[in-house]
């Protein structure tokens, strides 16, 4: 057995081995057992080869580092810490994350001379000499163009050399839909505008080789305001104005977990909290309830932008939509086949009008006739739906932020009887007075209960209470979205199946008032009285929302009721049969019994013939 003063004087034998560091020393001393091999040591046979001699090939003494030791024939693998400290940091940037990167699919910016209200906007937060308030929170709903309006903010900062870092959250992309690689990120980009920086970083390395794994706040803290708040406190020559991070997307960063979106903004936040802070940051995000909530209890002043009408966004997406149609005329392949009047003036509007004053609705139609192979006035018939798409869609990107919206909902069926309710009384509310969805909304859930339900669907839909209760959609074409099977899928919303559930629904309310509308409406209309006329007539065609004839006059509805109600309270199935059949000869519509299931056709029929002997 080698002792620790042999081992020693081995290594004595060396005349340049001058400097040996302290880990190298240990792993060159431990002891060996021939049977026992060291659990720090990687082992093999290897031949004899006398350690005096391995030590003569070292050239500079003044740096040396034993990666091999041979004693007694067994080879000594000692696996010391080599490179550089700052490639653990290196490892951890998410490069497609950053402005401008080769690997970002969702690269935009705002199309120019749109967009000036806001950008003046942030321009003037930017630049205030008093600092009061060093966060900004940029919002909107889902498509309103918050990812532009950072895009273009940050190139136009870049281009004046003001010491911006920016993060560019997206859901699809693994690399950056987490907070993990933020700090190295922001620190990469950081480097450019103060190279001490990475000095500081390193040092942190080597001395805390696992910092990287450490909380947001403390790595937030460590890696970046403490060594930044040194190296500009007074504000140098270098660095005369501060430093602005942007971070977009934040309710996009969503694999950590529950909770990390507010750990990171907690953690942005205390970055700007102090008073000498040399930080400001911009934070863009759809209005989440959690963000919400969480931006509420900052302590300090945050400005806040909301994309709404108020920034002039129909005026910008007419503007950019009549610019994408000239660039169309001027460079697609097949351009020469259109005629000098197109688009018509009323194809323009209507791209504006579905917009509905959010981008993602217009830049998704524009692109798609852009880079079509087909003439553009094929194309645009397509997106219109006047002609019908093979095997591609014009509206997929949209299509995909609508289905991961609704995917986000916690009660579906309870969102689909909204939604049902919804566009039942936006497709006839001419007819009805304007409460008409709220009598609605009000047989199955209060105020608060469908605002909750609705909260995961905010970037899209805001339940609004003032004189009427009404549901606002942020983009016309979500209902589009909703009765078309092909785009939806799971989420589609079958309008007959939800008329059905919500007559019977009316009927356990008992709410008279909703029910004789609706009739009154089949009356005034010239509605067919036959069921089997229903089907054919042109009223049909053109108004199938009167809840499709009263869920087909009859056995749909009832059918509704028995699957409800028949196996657990038959009492109740037998009242609200009873309720039914009444309403019915109340307002003089068909008691048809066809289509009806044999084990309740017996008790509706004695119905029928009580209430005829009610009212002869």
């Amino acid at each position: 057995m080698q002792t620790k003063s042999e081992g020693l004087a081995m290594l004595g034998a060396s005349k340049r081995l001058t400097a040996l560091r302290w880990g190298d020393l240990v792993s060159a001393t431990l002891p060996v057992n021939d049977s026992q091999p060291s659990p720090f040591a990687d082992t093999c046979s290897q031949p004899l080869v006398h350690m005096k001699a391995q030590l003569s090939l070292l050239e500079n003494p003044g740096d040396v580092r034993i990666k091999k030791i041979v004693v007694d024939g067994r080879v000594t693998n000692v696996n010391a810490p080599t490179g550089d400290p700052l490639d653990k940091l290196y490892e951890r940037v998410s490069h497609n994350a950053i402005l401008n990167s080769s690997g970002r699919a969702d690269e935009v910016r705002c199309y120019p001379g749109t967009r000036k209200d806001v950008i003046q906007k942030i321009e003037n937060w930017k630049n205030q000499k008093d600092y009061t308030s060093r966060m900004m929170w940029l919002s909107g709903p889902a498509g309103a163009g918050k990812t532009a309006i950072v895009q273009t903010v940050a190139e136009g900062w870049k281009e004046r050399r003001i010491p911006v870092a920016n993060f560019f959250f997206f859901r699809a992309d693994g690399t950056r839909n987490t907070a993990k690689p933020i700090i190295a990120t922001l620190l990469y980009q950081l480097f450019d505008h103060l190279p001490a920086l990475k000095e500081s970083a390193a040092n942190l390395l080597s001395g805390k080789p696992l910092m990287c794994k450490e909380s947001l706040k403390d790595q937030f803290v460590h890696f970046i305001y403490t060594p930044i708040h040194t190296l500009t406190q007074p504000l140098s020559s270098d660095l005369q104005i501060p430093i602005v991070l942007l971070v977009d997307g934040l309710d996009e960063c969503s694999s950590d977990g529950e909770g990390t979106q507010e750990r990171l903004l907690h953690a942005l936040h205390d970055l700007v909290a102090p008073e000498d802070s040399p930080f400001m940051v911009l934070v863009a995000s759809r209005r989440e309830h959690n963000l919400i909530m969480a931006f509420n209890k900052l302590p300090r002043d945050v400005t806040s932008i909301y994309l709404d009408d108020g920034y002039r966004s129909v005026e910008d997406i007419r503007r950019f939509v009549e610019a994408k149609f000239n660039e169309i005329k001027g460079t697609h392949h097949l351009a020469h086949n259109l005629r000098a009047d197109w688009p018509l003036d009323s194809d323009i509007d209507n791209i504006t009008t579905k917009s509905s004053g959010q981008f993602i609705y217009a830049a998704t139609v524009m692109r798609f006739l852009e880079q079509s192979s087909e003439s553009p006035h094929s194309t645009l018939k397509i997106i219109q739906g006047i002609q019908p798409a093979e095997n591609y869609s014009p509206f997929s990107q949209l299509d995909a932020m609508y289905s991961y919206i609704f995917s986000q909902g916690k009660n579906p069926v309870a969102i689909r009887n909204i939604f049902a309710m919804h566009l039942t009384a936006g497709t006839i509310h001419q007819y009805f007075s304007k409460d008409f969805f709220e009598k609605l909304l009000a047989t199955k859930y209060d105020f608060a209960a469908a605002e909750s339900i609705l909260s995961p669907l905010s970037s899209i839909v805001r339940l609004e209470r003032g004189k009427f209760t009404k549901l606002v959609f942020y983009h016309a074409s979500l209902g589009e979205f909703l009765l078309d099977e092909s785009r939806s899928g799971t989420h589609f919303l079958n309008m007959h199946k939800a008329y059905v559930k919500l007559i019977v629904d009316l009927v356990e309310s008992g709410e008279a008032y909703v029910l004789s509308r609706i009739y009154s409406f089949i009356k005034k209309s010239g509605f067919p009285t036959e069921a089997s006329d229903w089907c054919t007539a042109k009223g049909y065609r053109t108004l199938p929302e009167c809840y499709d004839y009263v869920a087909r006059v009859n056995a749909d509805t009832v059918n509704e009721i028995y699957e409800r109600y028949a196996n657990s309270d038959i009492s109740q199935y037998k009242k609200l049969l009873r309720r039914w059949v009444f309403l019915m000869a109340f307002f003089e519509l068909p008691l048809s019994p066809h289509g009806l299931i044999n084990r309740h056709y017996i008790l509706y029929k004695l119905l029928i013939k009580l209430e005829v002997l009610v009212y002869a």
